[in-house]
Parts: C-alpha cells; structure tokens; sequence
C-alpha cells in the first residue's frame, strides 16, 4: 500500500521535471539567429564599374565590370546570437554552380565587401548582400524574374527580383 508521502512526492517531482524541460526549450527558442529581409533592389550597369573586394585572407582585388545587374538585398540581425551566411541558391541553384558568371558579396556595417562565405552578422548589425551578375555569362536575361534565396545556421530567407 503506497503511503501519503509518496504519492505527494512523485507528482511533484513529475511537475518540477516538466517546469525544467519547458523552462530549457523557451530559453533555447529564444537564444537563436535570426535575419529579415529590410529592403531588396537592382540595378543594370551598362558603363564600367570598380569595385573593391577584401577576400576571407584579407587580400584585396579590384575589379571593372560592364553590362551586368547589381543587385542589393539589405538584411538584419534580429536573433540573440549572431547570424551567419552559408549558403546561397539562385533559381533552385548553388550559386557556385554560376562559377565566375555570378560574383557575391556581404558588406557588414563599416567593415570591406568580401566574399559570402564563413561571414557573420552579429545581433542588431545590417549587412548588404550584393550580387553582381554578369549578363552574357550568367544565363540569366532582361525581364526575368529571380529568387534569391539564401542560408544561415537554421534559418532560409528568400527575395524575388525582377532584373531590367
């Protein structure tokens, strides 16, 4: 026969066991990465236009491209940890599968335009994703319509853009 004791002790365990894991699982939903989307556009570069690139090494390159689409999404850090970009699909393909045709770039509040990869973004810091798209080489032509999609830790973001 159970005594008193024991059938008050369990449920309290059982309840206090339970308070723990919900208490765990909101902390862990709350303590995460997350971006939104504050403003996309594009741009057709007919003229020559510099640009200035750092690499992940630090090493700085200059380049001049004509006849291509720049184009901006501006994104936000709006999670508890910082956001990083690892990866990118543009009409449901890698973007490395673009190979030289597509050039990207992240440009973090003040520091230089560098490559996508390994590239953080921490809590409350803008950054510009920009794509440079070559016309020729690319595939890809006027009044067509894009989706930019692109990857951080657990989350996936997507811009559709009409190119001029």
């Amino acid at each position: 026969m159970p005594t008193y004791k024991a059938v008050i002790t369990i449920p309290i365990i059982i309840v206090t066991f339970i308070s723990i894991a919900l208490s765990l699982y909101a902390t862990q939903s709350y303590a995460s990465e997350n971006i939104e989307i504050m403003s996309s556009y594009v741009i057709w570069h007919t003229s020559p236009t510099k640009y200035t690139i750092s690499t992940n090494e630090g090493i700085t390159q200059k380049i001049e491209l004509s006849n291509f689409w720049e184009v901006t999404i501006t994104i936000k850090s709006t999670g508890t940890t910082p956001a990083e970009i690892t990866g990118i699909i543009i009409n449901k393909k890698e973007i490395g599968n673009y190979g030289a045709s597509i050039i990207c770039l992240v440009k973090v509040e003040d520091k230089p335009a560098c490559s996508f990869q390994n590239t953080v973004i921490n809590p409350g810091e803008n950054a510009k994703l920009i794509l440079l798209i070559k016309f020729k080489e690319s595939g890809l032509s006027h009044g067509e319509i894009i989706e930019i999609r692109f990857y951080t830790q657990s989350k996936a973001k997507s811009a559709i853009i009409c190119l001029p």
